[in-house]
């Protein structure tokens, strides 16, 4: 998951101040890489890395594989979050080396929350994938939703899932309960 896709709360406690080292070996793909994260206050948090990895699949549809550059932000407060990321394979694609086999350079996500109440919010996730040098069609999701929390272990949402792409577009609206511990 990235920052964009989460909500600020869940991902500052998760990625406080942090550097490391990540190596992934599943049956079918392989990865590394090297990340570190800097919360400037209580509200803020900036994430950046280093990867490479041969199936990088964000989401459903936004792939962006082989060498990977990310940056993250993500600020909120009581009442308003925000998040965006960027991951860039532009460095296979300037010549290095073109291990990217999905033909997409750039992935990027933009989400916020309005917390209405404590129990209710206003939620948009944009999402896109692009490429700069092999031509494909570029692809682009919105997803407006509101969720709303019954009490401590329920909540619920529903929203409007659009994905647009050249000579496809696809919309969806999920609905959902989910439980807690």
């Amino acid at each position: 998951m990235t920052i964009a896709e989460g909500t600020f709360g869940n991902n500052a406690k998760k990625y406080k101040n942090k550097t490391g080292t990540t190596k992934d070996n599943p049956e079918d793909s392989w990865g590394f890489g090297v990340y570190g994260s800097y919360t400037g206050n209580k509200n803020m948090l900036i994430t950046g890395g280093f990867s490479w990895n041969d199936d990088g699949v964000f989401g459903d549809y936004f792939e962006v594989d082989g060498t990977l550059i990310s940056f993250g932000f993500a600020a909120g407060n009581e009442q308003l979050e925000i998040g965006f990321d960027f991951v860039t394979a532009i460095l296979d694609t300037m010549g290095l080396k073109r291990n990217n086999t999905s033909g997409y350079d750039i992935y990027s996500a933009l989400s916020g929350t309005f917390h209405v109440n404590e129990r209710f919010a206003v939620n948009m996730v944009l999402r896109g994938t692009a490429s700069i040098i092999e031509g494909y069609s570029s692809i682009f999701e919105a997803y407006p939703n509101v969720s709303w929390q019954l009490n401590r272990h329920h909540s619920f949402g529903a929203g409007a899932d659009l994905l647009l792409t050249k000579g496809y577009y696809n919309i969806n609206f999920p609905i959902y309960w989910s439980y807690r511990m």
